[in-house]
């Protein structure tokens, strides 16, 4: 039973060590998600602090617009999806925070 309790506690403590700790704990964790001409951004906000969000389209084609979103305050445990779309695809997208 020792053995097994020993086992298991250097199985989790080298999950916990192998986990990535977040580059700015400050900012809202953001998720973007490209298909076709379609891009969703998901954020949710675990800090005790305001983070101000925003998601940013660049359009593959120099015809088609960029396009930005509204920005947005996520206060602690607030989630939102964002959503952009370009007409002919999308070159790349990502997601703008100011913390507060």
């Amino acid at each position: 039973m020792r053995r097994r309790s020993s086992l298991l506690a250097a199985v989790l403590l080298g999950t916990v060590l192998a986990t990535p700790a977040r580059a700015d704990a400050s900012i809202a964790d953001c998720r973007t998600n490209v298909t076709g001409d379609t891009v969703t951004a998901r954020c949710h906000n675990p800090n005790g602090t305001a983070d101000r969000v925003q998601l940013h389209v660049e359009c593959a084609e120099w015809w088609d617009p960029d396009t930005d979103s509204r920005a947005v305050t996520l206060n602690p445990s607030q989630g939102r999806e964002f959503r952009g779309r370009c007409w002919f695809g999308i070159a790349r997208a990502w997601v703008s925070h100011a913390p507060r």
